[in-house]
Parts: structure tokens; sequence; C-alpha cells
């Protein structure tokens, strides 16, 4: 009942309020349904991206702006790759292959770049003054602030945060 208060209106604007400073993390599974009711819209992401394959199983932390946004580890064979503003995030080899396109690869040093592949995405800005936090796909707390995006790809297998500046850099509508 809470979730649908969180994602109508705005006449639901003190029960969003009231919800968020309880300090509730929402599931995977409960920020998917939410997002669907979010009035979002259909973006592209594009431009190139620097990856390394990783070698040993260790943990990556991405940090925007000075904070940190959420930690993953990966594992051998994973793809580290490095953002427009500096920030690293982990991708298993099969999202990787589903969203991006290699361009150069060196072998030696296993490092490469990479044209993102231009998907539909579907993306909804937050415009709430209160933190929501929820976990990510891969188990990890994410926190997305007021102006950051909430992003899903078309079959709502998922849902992320991505930061205002990193989105603006990298997004545009379709």
């Amino acid at each position: 009942m809470l979730l649908m208060g969180m994602f109508g209106t705005i006449d639901v604007c003190i029960g969003i309020k009231r919800f968020i400073n309880l300090n509730f993390k929402m599931t995977q599974a409960e920020i998917i349904e939410g997002f669907k009711r979010l009035p979002y819209k259909t973006y592209e992401k594009f431009g190139e991206v620097k990856f390394e394959t990783s070698q040993k199983v260790q943990e990556v932390v991405t940090v925007i702006n000075g904070e940190t946004e959420t930690t993953n580890t990966a594992q051998i064979g994973d793809y580290i790759l490095e953002g427009v503003n500096g920030e690293k995030y982990v991708l298993t080899p099969k999202k990787f292959m589903q969203n991006y396109e290699i361009e150069e690869y060196s072998y030696s040093e296993m490092k490469g770049t990479a044209k993102i592949k231009p998907q539909p995405r579907f993306a909804a800005q937050w415009y709430i003054s209160h933190q929501l936090i929820f976990t990510a796909d891969w188990g990890e707390e994410m926190i997305c602030n007021e102006g950051d995006y909430l992003v899903a790809p078309q079959d709502f297998s998922e849902v992320y945060r991505i930061e205002k500046s990193v989105f603006e850099k990298t997004y545009r509508i379709c």
C-alpha cells in the first residue's frame, strides 16, 4: 500500500515524506513495481567507455562526485568499466556483450574501449527531496538523490540509479 502511495500522484506527498523518513529500503522487486507507475520516458544510452577484464575477484566501489554510489564484486572475467566521470562499475560478460561493442582491445593488458549499442531504456527523474534507498540487482544498496534518474531496460528486469550529471552526458531521448 505504501509503495503505491510513494509512486502515485502529488496528492500523496505527505505519505511519501513519512515513508522515506522511516528509512524504508525497497527491494529490487518493489522498486521495479514502483518504477512501472512512474511517468517514465524512453531514452537511449550513447558514447564509449574504457574497460578492463577482471583477472581476480575484487571489490569495485562506484564513486561519483566524491560520493559512493554503490559497491559490487567483480568476478574473474567480469568487465570493469570506467564511465564519463571516472566512475567504475561492474558488468558480467553477458550484460557487457548485450550493451557494448568492443572497438579496441589489448589482450596483453586485458583493457580496451567499447562503443555503447544504442538500446532504448526507460528512465524517470527522481523529483522528491528525500533519498530513495533500494537494493540493486547485484544485491547492494543504491541511493537515489533528488535529480538522479531511475533506469530500467524495456523488459523491466531491473532498475538502477544513474547520477544526474552522468545521465545527462550519456543518455538522449528517443
